[in-house]
């Protein structure tokens, strides 16, 4: 025996809310999607963050460091954990150009320009033994949120710079080899033409 029919306003209000019921999942659904999907653009840039071979540096407007990557730590000497909140300056920037780096810093906040900004400069950078040596450097400014940072991409130029001398030297002895070349062919023709008058 069946029981009464339902009326066409309970049918009606049972699939409005069968209705709702698949919005609030297919809503959750898209949630979770765009979760899942932030979440593996997070793995990706910590990736590409972490496998770099360059050093990344990432300051906020108070010039505090919130990213240093692993490639930062083996050229600097300082773990990552000693550095995260600390201020650039003090960090690995020499103490002959913090003035400059706190004052080029203050102008990039004001105006939003600076010498450095979106273009490669060769500088020198200060490691955690306190030795300096040269660096790559190209800093890129970008808003989040409101808020300005700042990220540094750094490449140490000491094997390059090393490679650069070696070759002058070895250009300088080639050119004196070839100059003492010439003075002994010079040597040896004016001597010939001597014992060709004798």
């Amino acid at each position: 025996m069946t029981g009464p029919r339902p009326t066409r306003e309970q049918l009606e209000s049972e699939l409005r809310f069968l209705r709702a019921h698949v919005a609030r999942l297919e809503a959750g659904l898209q949630g979770s999607e765009r979760h899942l999907a932030a979440s593996e653009s997070d793995t990706r840039r910590a990736a590409i963050l972490h496998s770099a071979l360059d050093c990344i540096v990432t300051v906020d407007e108070q010039g505090r460091i919130l990213e240093f990557n692993p490639a930062a730590e083996a050229t600097f000497g300082f773990a990552a954990e000693e550095v995260l909140g600390r201020p650039l300056g003090e960090v690995i920037v020499p103490h002959s150009l913090r003035a400059a780096h706190e004052a080029g810093f203050a102008k990039c906040l004001a105006t939003g320009r600076g010498p450095v900004l979106n273009q490669r400069i060769e500088i020198t950078a200060l490691r955690s033994n306190g030795s300096e040596f040269p660096v790559e450097l190209a800093i890129t400014p970008y808003i989040v949120g409101g808020r300005r940072f700042f990220t540094a991409y750094l490449r140490d130029l000491t094997t390059r710079k090393a490679a650069e001398d070696a070759l002058r030297a070895s250009e300088a002895a080639l050119l004196q080899a070839q100059k003492m070349e010439a003075v002994c062919k010079l040597a040896g023709g004016i001597a010939h033409d001597f014992n060709n008058l004798l």
